[in-house]
Parts: C-alpha cells; structure tokens; sequence
C-alpha cells in the first residue's frame, strides 16, 4: 500500500507525491527496534522526559546497527491549564491505559509506581487503578499548571531530544 500497490484486499491509496510516511507507536525494545529499522517516525505518549531521552538513545543505537538515519521522535503530552478534580481524574484513566505495555510499565515502574504496575499486570481492573495513580505522577507525563509551567515543559521534551511535541 505504501508503495501505492493494491493490497490483498484490493484496496489502494491515493497518495500525493511525496510518497507517505510510516509513524510507528513504540516504545517497549522490540517496537523500538522495528520502528528504527523502518519508521520515519516514532511517536510516544504520555511520557517522562527522561524516557524521551533513554528512547532517542535506543533509536541512534537500533538505526546505526540497521545502516539508516534515526527516525524522527514525536511526543504526544496531555496537557490542562490549572486542572481541576474532573481533568485529573481523567488523565489519571488514561495513565491507566499504559501501566502494563512492555517499555511503559518499566518507566512507571522507575517513576515510583511498581506496585501499580503490578496490580495492571495482574489484572486488575482499571478504574480501579485510576484511583490511586499520584498526582506526582501524572505531573512526570503530563503538562499541568499555569501558561509559565505548560511552555517550561515543553522545553523539557524538546530538551530531552524530541523532534516534535505535540500538546493534547
């Protein structure tokens, strides 16, 4: 399809020139590796700065060993301008989403909130989860505060080695 051929399905896109380009959801190793190997772009979401940078690193190593530059890195970041109780209890959801994939769990884990980690691994039901996920946490993924603190963490990401920082 990529190439602008019909796929097994008949189906073929109408691409303008240039041709498109593959974004790729990834963080755990393997995602990684694939995503040096072939993507354009790597896209992130609700990250920590340092996980930007501990995954720029993996892709400049990944994309080396596979003869090609490194993929672009795109961070998606929610964000709420002096959230209230509604707008926590929301982001805290979608933490919740994250806790047990491969790569995210892991930097949960290391932001102080194995236990978490665990309990989603285990099984237990979101909503329940959502809960007890810190405010201190979601501040680690999120852009929350005043118009000051929203831009200085921006800056972090862009610092951490993203290329684009997309606010959500």
């Amino acid at each position: 399809l990529l190439r602008g051929e019909r796929g097994e399905q008949g189906f073929k896109l109408r691409v303008a020139r240039p041709a498109p380009e593959l974004t790729l959801a990834a963080f755990g190793p393997k995602m990684l590796g694939v995503a040096a190997r072939e993507a354009d772009r790597v896209v992130l979401n609700l990250v920590t700065p340092a996980a930007v940078c501990d995954v720029r690193a993996a892709l400049e190593r990944e994309a080396r060993a596979a003869g090609r530059a490194r993929p672009r890195l795109a961070v998606w970041v929610a964000a709420a301008h002096a959230p209230g109780p509604e707008a926590i209890a929301q982001l805290a959801r979608q933490v919740c989403v994250y806790l047990e994939p491969p790569g995210y769990g892991e930097m949960f884990r290391a932001a102080g909130v194995g236990a978490l980690v665990e309990r989603a691994r285990s099984g237990e039901p979101q909503h329940a989860l959502a809960r007890e996920v810190p405010r201190a946490l979601l501040e680690a993924v999120a852009m929350l505060g005043d118009e000051n603190a929203l831009r200085a963490r921006v800056g972090a990401y862009l610092a951490a080695g993203a290329d684009e920082v997309a606010v959500v």
